[in-house]
This record gives structure tokens, C-alpha cells and sequence, in this order.
């Protein structure tokens, strides 16, 4: 299966501590949808940085191929980060 996603911003994030949201990215786990054997090969995928602030606007396309189960209910879940690339 090929999978295309067109990641447009982020709205409404809150820093964890004192210091204001920078550069914020988002870390798809790609390496969540396959098995541990194969998932050596494959690299998460990661967005460019956006505008700084608690609303950032990042417009990025992210694309991977990569082999699905047919039935639904066998379809396993992809983890998303999102953290700051300046202060990580």
C-alpha cells in the first residue's frame, strides 16, 4: 500500500515547561507498522520544522510504501510525536 499525507500545521500546542514552542516537527512511527524483523529497514519519517509559536503551519508531505493487512481489524496504529527541534 502506498500511503500519502499532506500534514498542514499543528493548532493549540502548549510547551511542557517555561520555554516557548520553537520549531515544532512531527515524527511519524512508521517502524509501529511492520513486524520487528523488518522494521530495521524502514526509518520513521519526520516533517520540516514549521513557523515558530503555539500554532505552526508546516505543510509538508510525507510518502511511504508499505504492506498492509487486508482485513481492518488486523490494521495496526501509527504513532505520532510532536516535539520541539530546538530545545527536543
Amino acid at each position: 500500500m502506498k500511503v500519502s499525507m499532506n500534514v498542514l500545521g499543528l493548532r493549540n500546542l502548549s510547551p511542557p515547561g517555561i520555554m516557548p514552542i520553537k520549531k515544532a516537527i512531527i515524527e511519524f512511527g512508521i517502524q509501529s507498522l511492520v513486524t520487528p524483523a523488518s522494521a530495521r529497514a524502514i526509518e520513521n519519517k519526520k516533517t520540516r520544522p514549521g513557523n515558530s509559536g503555539a500554532n505552526p503551519t508546516i505543510n509538508s508531505v510525507i510518502e511511504f510504501s508499505i504492506d498492509m493487512p487486508v482485513l481492518r481489524k488486523f490494521a495496526p496504529t501509527m504513532p505520532c510525536y510532536v516535539t520541539d527541534q530546538i530545545f527536543s
